[in-house]
Formats: structure tokens, sequence, C-alpha cells
């Protein structure tokens, strides 16, 4: 984005900002100036200390002051340094030379009553259970017996099982399975030392060692790989429907028994997707998807689709349904809808995962959308009272 697009950028919010002032926004104007809010927990730092009890002519003051570009260039610089993830650039840039004006809308919060302690929520963390080809069954967790594992190696702590590698190659292959369950998410590193990175609700069977001609991995739920390259060993994924192959590459999976669809997105490399007698290839930016038993593809912004992989939930104008179902699984709670409209409500906005759950329900509800309330073991989902009374 250049200077005259953020100058451009913040011209038209501080004009939706002043309709806020004057209750004259439409409904998408609404939305539209919500979801700046999202950003990232350092601009909503900044937002909260620059409240305090200044008038509304004083903020607006301060923000024609601000030099715009200079905060932009800052903060390209701050995400320089974390991967240069294009996407939380463009959404986090201008964001930052907003945030002085957006500090004059109120920070709507779910009540003492909403988030009263009867409902006891964890944050997603490092988890798993191996079931070894011998039937063993190993929970993956901070303190634990290393005898336990036999051929594998555990790596920083506990966030990496790798798989031994001097293992003689058999004529039957003896296969384990690594399953992540709900709240948590690991990292496996097999035989021939691919990665693999399991979200929520995932697993992947995989053999002791792999065979001299061929790699193969089954994967149920959400995956990141990285695949080593190996021209005499082809890798082959099966996900559901689809079978891929890949020799090396970057590439994460997604299949959830909930879901209509199974897709695989490129980042780097080049893969085909088979699905019976459908095939297509894949170059980086690209996903192949299977829907209505019919295979397809198209372009996709990688960043957005594997931002998991980087502890980031991103959501460009996803139905509330599929948030939920993403928060539901990375926080291992139950959510209920007031009433089933609410469901397709389109959300857009990109926040750290280790924000904790009653902060991302909190910049959900200062979208005047949706409200939250804990109540008999779920966390219930109804219509905003600020909505019906705008309808």
């Amino acid at each position: 984005m250049n200077e005259k697009d953020v100058y451009g950028e913040i011209e038209k919010y501080r004009l939706l900002l002043q309709k806020y002032f004057e209750e004259t926004l439409e409904p998408e104007e609404r939305r539209q100036l919500a979801v700046w809010l999202w950003a990232d927990r350092k601009n909503r730092d900044l937002l909260v200390k620059l409240r305090g009890d200044c008038t509304l002519h004083d903020r607006f003051k301060e923000y024609e002051k601000m030099d715009a570009v200079r905060e932009f260039e800052l903060l390209i610089h701050r995400y320089d340094r974390v991967k240069q993830r294009r996407m939380i650039i463009r959404w986090s840039g201008v964001a930052a030379v907003l945030i002085i004006a957006l500090c004059a809308i109120p920070l709507f919060r779910l009540s003492d009553s909403q988030l009263r302690d009867e409902l006891v929520v964890k944050e997603g963390k490092l988890q798993a259970v191996l079931t070894t080809a011998d039937g063993n069954v190993i929970s993956i967790q901070e303190k634990m017996s290393l005898r336990d594992l036999e051929t594998f190696q555990i790596r920083d702590s506990v966030k990496e099982l790798i798989c031994g590698t001097n293992l003689p190659v058999k004529d039957s292959l003896r296969y384990n399975r690594l399953e992540v369950p709900r709240g948590g998410e690991y990292t496996l590193v097999l035989a021939d030392g691919s990665c693999v990175r399991l979200s929520s609700e995932s697993s992947i069977r995989f053999p002791e060692s792999f065979s001299d001609s061929l790699r193969e991995v089954e994967i149920e739920g959400e995956a990141y790989l990285e695949v080593k390259k190996d021209s005499t060993r082809p890798f082959i994924v099966h996900v559901k429907e689809l079978k891929i192959e890949v020799l090396g590459t970057r590439f994460g999976v997604r299949v959830y028994q909930d879901e209509s669809m199974a897709s695989t997105t490129l980042a780097e490399g080049r893969v085909r997707v088979v699905a019976g007698k459908s095939k297509v290839v894949l170059v980086p930016g690209e996903q192949a998807y299977w829907t209505e038993g019919k295979l397809r593809k198209r372009e996709v912004d990688v960043n957005a689709v594997l931002a998991w992989v980087d502890g980031l939930f991103v959501f460009e104008h996803d139905e509330l349904s599929y948030v939920i179902n993403q928060l539901s699984r990375w926080y291992d709670v139950e959510f209920r809808f007031k009433d089933e409209k609410l469901k397709e409500f389109q959300f857009t906005g990109t926040v750290n995962r280790d924000e904790g759950l009653d902060g991302i329900l909190n910049l959900m509800e200062r979208m005047n959308v949706v409200s939250f309330e804990k109540r008999n073991g779920y966390i219930w989902v109804k219509e905003n009272d600020k909505v019906k009374a705008y309808n």
C-alpha cells in the first residue's frame, strides 16, 4: 500500500467515524468501521492508552496531526520481523494509523454476570496422544517418562515428537497414530525428516519407517506439512477422497468430519491432487478443494489459510458458524445459537489466538452484531441488543 492509498484509507474511516458519532451510519458502514478493532493486540493496548478523558474534539485534532505514513512504516518494520506476513501488514498498518480516531469508540464488554467463571475455558496447548504399532497408548504431556516412547524422541521440551530414523525397513509396514484433541496442537517429525504440524482435533497415521520406494501418510482434520525432497520416494498424503502427491514442498490440508469440503493449499513447490478420475496440479497460491463430488482449484491468500500455523485466527468474510467452529476447537468449548439465522452473519478480521477466548468474544461484541453469554456449560450466541434497536 503506497502513501496515497494510506491517506485514502484514513480519510475514508475518518468520515465513517464522524458518521458514527452523528449516529447516521448505515449497517455496512458500521461493520466496516468496527472490524479495525480486530487487527492486533498492540493496537488495542494503544487504543486503551489513548482513551483518557479528552473530548471528542481533542481526539480528532490529535488524529489529524499524526504522521500516518511514519506510523505505517514503523508497523511494516515491526511485522517484517515476524515472517513478513503481508496480509497482516495490510490489515494492521492502516489500523495503527486509525487507532487514535478509534479510541473515541466505546468498548462494549461482556458484563460481569456474563463472564462469571461457571464455565472453565482453557487456551490451546501442546498435547497429543500416540498409539503405537504395538497398541500402546501414550499421552504426550509436559511431565512424562521418556522411557515410554522407546523408538521416539522429544525435542525442545514437549514441542516436537521425532520418529526414530535408524529403524530398519520391513517387508510389512507397521503404523502409528498421533491424535491431537480439541484445544491442542502438536508437531511430528517423520522418519525422513519431513515435518507435520497438527491443529486441534486432528490426527495422522504414519509408518514406523518408510519403504524404499514410497512415503505415505493419512491425515484427518487440519495439518501443515514441510516435506523433505526425495525424488526416489514420492510423498503421498491421503485425506478423505483426496490423494496428494508431492516431492518436496510446503502445504496445508484441511478435512474435518463436520465440514463438507476437503482442501489442500500450496505454499511452496508443486503438488498433484487426485480424486477418483479427476486430478489437478497446484502451483504456490492455489488451493484444490473437493465438495459435492467434484474436484476444483482456485487462487487463495495462502497467508490467511495457513495463519493458524503462526498462532492467528484470520477470517475474511467468513460466516459466523465457521468462526465459532474454529474457536470451539481451539478453546475446547461448546457454543449454542439462540437463532440459527445468526450463523449466516459474516466476520472479517485477524486476531492472535493468545488473546484468550474472553478477549476474542469481547472484540466480536464490539462489532455490535452478536453478544455472548456463558450459561449452563455452554456459550450462547445471541443477537446484540444494539442491532435490534438499530433495525
